[in-house]
């Protein structure tokens, strides 16, 4: 028996020995390939997938009757009636007060050109400036440009700028509206020496024109035009409620200036400029962002590892703008306001919790935010214009009564149908007395009243504001000067 154990395999038990050796190296090849091979098919498959949940998404958008492209933006904008139109009659005022000889010119005035004025050195109407005579003999010299921003404003002041679907892609804001900034600056200057001069028909002529100036935008795509058309709103807003102690203007004239805006929605603006952001900034996914400097700015900073992931930063881009979408459905400014809030607050979350891998959501992460910023922008609109208009009516009561109203119910139904909502707040907007001047000011943004003592920004409105301004900047001055 030993010496048959001790004898040497067989041909065939060295072949069976072999085979056995390939079969197990084969399996482990098998598995080591399976293991290997596992993550870029499901990278292949979870990206399919969601390529047909855009795609679906995109659907969508087109069988909600929504912009699925920027033609589709531009042919979604309705044409200007004719009688309306006020495009020719912008366009000459435009082509001269941009032009460098104008800007030159005029660049040292206040309110005119890059800059904005020194409150300090703009005294109200009873106190010397000693630019007066600069400015007026430069008004002066503006008469065409001003029968025409009149006659502009006497149609509606609506306009079409030459915008293409293609144009979208790289137009940005401050190109769409530096023309009609301009022009604001220009007006301003107007009023303000139409005040010194104590003319109240042309400073009444000059605020409707600024009033009625952001109409211009109207026609634009709103994600371009939104916030443009709110600050335009409010140069209108401030230079009025300065001038109020000093103008005076008859009850019919005041009436007038709350007319000017009352028809601005800005629920439906808001609407278009969330539809339109949502493909602005969709362009990072595919590329075509490089001619916008924001996105170019954005997508340089981009990892590597973000063209693996970016089929799911696609996806919660496209989930986070239909909640957008959603949330500015509505009619009601505060609703609007409280859910693009929630959105906002659960996209950061989101966003927060996927802190280990941030690259996972990129391009959201860096744009999805401009959709809050435009209800912000829109809300603000909105309380700015009821504060406004709310402080109006308080001097329309004072011209009857020569005192300021106690409560802003007195005001109904003579000089307001209804005392406005604060969309801040679902409250009334607020007035109170400070120094004895009348205040009209809306919570803003946070939600907090302060008294309107804090509140220095738009969204309050005071009496004798322009004195007041120029006293405290001159005392600022004076007290800097000092050793």
């Amino acid at each position: 028996m030993s010496d048959a154990a001790s004898l040497p395999p067989s041909d065939h038990e060295s072949s069976l020995g072999r085979r056995s050796r390939w079969r197990v190296l084969l399996w482990l090849s098998a598995i080591f390939l399976l293991l290997f091979s596992i993550v870029p098919i499901s990278w292949a498959v979870i990206r399919w997938r969601t390529n047909q949940a855009i795609a679906a998404e995109l659907d969508r958008i087109r069988a909600a009757g929504e912009p699925a492209s920027f033609e589709d933006v531009i042919d979604s904008i309705p044409p200007l009636a004719p009688e309306k139109d006020c495009t020719q009659l912008y366009d000459e005022v435009f082509a001269i007060i941009t032009s460098q000889v104008w800007e030159r010119r005029a660049g040292s005035l206040p309110y005119v050109g890059d800059g904005e004025a020194d409150e300090s050195s703009i005294p109200p109407p009873g106190v010397d400036w000693l630019g007066l005579e600069a400015a007026a003999k430069f008004i002066d010299g503006e008469n065409y440009n001003f029968m025409t921003l009149d006659k502009a404003a006497a149609l509606g002041g609506e306009c079409r700028f030459a915008l293409t679907g293609s144009d979208l892609t790289t137009q940005d804001v401050m190109r769409v509206g530096y023309k009609p900034r301009a022009a604001a600056r220009l007006l301003s200057l107007r009023a303000i020496v139409a005040a010194h001069r104590y003319h109240p028909s042309d400073l009444h002529l000059t605020l409707t024109a600024l009033g009625v100036l952001p109409n211009c935008l109207a026609a634009e795509p709103q994600a371009l035009s939104l916030e443009v058309r709110v600050a335009l709103y409010g140069m209108y807003y401030y230079q009025s409620a300065q001038m109020l102690d000093f103008a005076g203007f008859s009850d019919e004239q005041l009436a007038a200036l709350q007319d000017v805006t009352r028809d601005v929605d800005y629920c439906e603006q808001l609407r278009q400029a969330v539809r339109w952001e949502r493909l602005y900034c969709a362009q990072c996914f595919d590329g075509a962002y490089a001619l916008d400097s924001e996105l170019t700015a954005l997508m340089s900073k981009r990892p590597r590892i973000w063209y693996c992931v970016s089929h799911v930063d696609a996806w919660e881009y496209w989930r986070a703008m239909r909640r957008y979408c959603d949330a500015t459905r509505s009619n009601d400014l505060v609703a609007v306001w409280r859910d693009t809030n929630q959105v906002n607050d659960d996209i950061q979350q989101t966003l927060a919790r996927s802190s280990a891998m941030p690259q996972r959501y990129f391009v959201t992460n860096g744009t999805v935010g401009g959709a809050w910023h435009l209800a912000a922008a829109a809300v603000r609109g909105t309380a700015t214009d009821r504060a406004f208009n709310t402080f109006v009516a308080c001097y329309r009561y004072k011209l009857k009564h020569s005192a300021f109203p106690e409560r802003l119910d007195d005001l109904v139904p003579a000089c307001l149908a209804a005392v406005p909502q604060d969309p801040f707040a679902n409250a009334p907007i607020r007035m109170t007395k400070i120094d004895g001047d009348l205040v009209i000011y809306s919570v803003g943004p946070d939600g907090k009243d302060d008294g309107g003592e804090a509140r220095s920004d738009d969204l309050r409105y005071r009496s004798n504001s322009w004195k007041r301004t120029y006293e405290e900047s001159r005392a600022k001055v004076q007290g800097t000067a000092q050793p």
